[in-house]
């Protein structure tokens, strides 16, 4: 969600099936990447982007919204986590987090590159966010 509310580019919609498996050797840790951010400072959302989110959250009356966090290959320790959390606070929505989920961070055979799964990762992480939800009661 965190890429629909602050400015970037190259936007890709939707999730597409991938049934390779990452390479450690290739991979790219957040350390290794130049961040658009520093350390300590929030990530600017558009405040247009956060106008439609206010919005969509006004129209949708008593629907119930969760926040899920999916899985990264190295875990995610980064800005947008943080972001995620105070928007889930200030709007007090359930909040998934899977960032750190020991099942699945370094676990080769559920990504193909240090973002993204593949489909067996997908498929998998998809039963266990239906198991979560359907424990805290937000799915039936």
């Amino acid at each position: 969600m965190i890429d629909y509310l602050h400015p970037i580019h190259n936007i890709t919609l939707g999730y597409l099936p991938v049934n390779r498996e990452l390479d450690p050797l290739r991979v790219k840790t957040k350390a290794d990447e130049k961040k658009d951010n520093e350390v300590g400072e929030e990530i600017k959302l558009d405040s247009l982007r956060l106008q439609y989110f206010n919005d969509m959250i006004q129209r949708a009356g008593n629907t119930k919204f969760v926040f899920v966090y999916s899985p990264t290959w190295y875990g995610s320790h980064d800005l947008s986590l943080d972001t995620i959390k105070n928007l889930a606070n200030k709007y007090h929505f359930e909040f998934l987090d899977f960032s750190q989920d020991d099942k699945y961070v370094h676990h080769n055979e559920f990504f193909y590159d240090g973002s993204h799964m593949n489909a067996r990762g997908a498929d998998e992480f998809t039963k266990d966010l239906i198991k979560e939800l359907r424990k805290r009661k937000v799915l039936e």
